[in-house]
């Protein structure tokens, strides 16, 4: 009962804040159900893409971090925020489970909205991923360059949501009405792939089933005589589950088998119609089926999980700190350490990051998924290399000694 008792939290403040004013404008996303038992999330290929993007976004690590002029701060508000995020964002989720829900709905429904919970104190002491059928903007009616809020409707009720206790994020363009992009660019293609699954599986039928004309040497019957002696053979050898695929005659027939030979799309069609579905979602087979090379999973970090990531790192940050607060270089940052795919050779020879002051002890064993150390969190140097305000200063040292030999010299 705790999130519902947020969420109605949240609805509340909602009502309070604008139900005074006429809510002007509303446009309504409708989301069309793509033409299979189930809906868009019953394909297979779907389900694949959407959480395989989840699995690997959910690897990341938030840190909640003060940038000052002399480095980077933590400080106990800072703390407790990154702790909520990473190990606990709701009493239902893990920080695993957060991030996965985050992207699969993001995918899934082309917006994520995820309700923050305020403390007393105005701190977020929650993140709710909101699940939704159906979402509406609210349009403030002075300026209808501005979104309000958002009602979704889940399970048959109407919510409310503020925009300032949401964090809203998109899978790709904002459409003009304040909603995400749809999935109706890859209905074709889902459309094209059942229609392929459904057209092999009659195929199989009509292959293992008698078809063909029974003929009596008999003189002529009438139709209904005729009529009843198909319908026998029909029920002694087609309907009966008889699944030997062997008919027993007597001299006065003759059964006549007709040679089937159904049209289904062939291997290179139907692997067109999959990748085109892998595309709208930013993934390979190889990526899919985790066979994947160094190179490959760069390219797929890079272009599907890191976008997602800095977004969702500047929604968090907004929706957590004031502007004052963020003028102050407070943000909330998710790092991918965790999701570093490379091979042994690479890892080894990253050691040579950690004595350039370029990785600390502990973040290369984290690389090598080693259990850090107690002080593994000091940066290290080499002796032949040397920072220049220190090499400035003892120039500077061993110039004021020569000074003061030569004064005593002249003395």
């Amino acid at each position: 009962m705790g999130i519902i008792n947020r969420l109605k939290r949240g609805f509340a403040a909602f009502k309070n804040e604008y139900n005074e004013t006429p809510t002007g404008k509303v446009f309504t996303a409708q989301y069309g159900s793509y033409d299979m038992a189930g809906g868009f999330m019953e394909s297979d290929l779907v389900q694949a893409c959407i959480s395989t993007n989840a699995r690997h976004t959910a690897k990341a690590r938030a840190r909640v971090v003060r940038t000052t002029d002399s480095g980077i701060v933590k400080d106990a508000w800072n703390q407790r925020l990154e702790r909520i995020l990473n190990q606990n964002p709701n009493p239902q989720m893990t920080g695993y489970q957060y991030l996965y829900n985050v992207r699969a709905l993001c995918d899934e429904k082309g917006m994520a909205l995820i309700f923050v919970d305020r403390g007393a104190d105005g701190w977020p002491v929650g993140f709710y991923p909101i699940f939704y059928d159906n979402v509406t903007a609210l349009v403030n009616p002075s300026d209808m360059r501005f979104c309000t809020g958002f009602e979704v409707s889940w399970g048959g009720r109407q919510y409310r949501f503020p925009l300032n206790n949401l964090i809203v994020m998109y899978r790709g363009l904002m459409r003009p009405d304040f909603t995400g992009m749809k999935n109706n660019a890859v209905y074709h293609s889902l459309d094209m792939l059942n229609i392929s699954d459904s057209g092999t599986k009659n195929a199989i039928k009509l292959s293992s089933s008698l078809r063909g004309i029974l003929k009596t040497t008999k003189g002529m019957i009438d139709e209904a005589d005729a009529k009843a002696t198909r319908d026998r053979f029909v029920s002694a050898y087609v309907s009966s589950g008889d699944s030997s695929g062997i008919a027993a005659l007597d001299s006065s027939y003759e059964f006549t088998p007709l040679n089937i030979d159904p049209k289904t799309a062939n291997a290179a069609v139907t692997q067109g119609y999959e990748k085109r579905v892998m595309r709208f979602f930013g993934q390979n087979d190889n990526i899919l089926m985790n066979d994947y090379t160094e190179e490959q999973w760069t390219a797929y970090y890079e272009g599907a999980i890191e976008p997602f990531l800095i977004s969702l790192s500047q929604a968090t940050t907004n929706a957590s700190f004031t502007e004052h607060e963020r003028s102050f270089r407070n943000e909330v940052i998710y790092e991918s350490n965790r999701m570093l795919y490379a091979s042994l050779h690479t890892k080894l020879s990253m050691v040579a990051l950690v004595d350039r002051e370029l990785m600390s002890p502990n973040e290369y064993r984290e690389v090598m998924n080693l259990p850090p150390t107690p002080d593994g969190d000091h940066m290290l140097i080499r002796k032949e290399y040397e920072r220049i305000e220190n090499m400035l200063n003892k120039i500077q040292a061993r110039l004021s000694a020569l000074e003061g030999r030569r004064g005593k010299n002249e003395d």
